[in-house]
């Protein structure tokens, strides 16, 4: 994956459904963000195992599935901030 530093500062909403598969997010969960690396900080950090299986965030530009998540909260970019 190759994210800009940049990037993790755009505005981001993050969702997921607890035990719900992906491809039906029916009756799923939102949360808008002042950044991406505010949104993965949420998910890595106050979703549960089973609700970050189904997590994604959303900007303008693109959607991160829950492996980038992981990938950029690990990301010395991520720790640095």
């Amino acid at each position: 994956m190759s994210i800009k530093k940049d990037d993790l500062d755009h505005p981001a909403s993050a969702f997921w459904a607890p035990g719900v598969s992906t491809e039906n997010l029916a009756g799923g969960r939102q949360q808008h963000f002042e950044s991406v690396r505010n949104a993965v900080g949420f998910v890595m950090e106050k979703l549960a195992p089973i609700e970050q299986s189904t997590a994604f965030i959303q900007t303008d530009a693109r959607s991160y599935r829950i492996e980038e998540i992981r990938e950029i909260y690990a990301s010395a970019d991520f720790k640095g901030s």
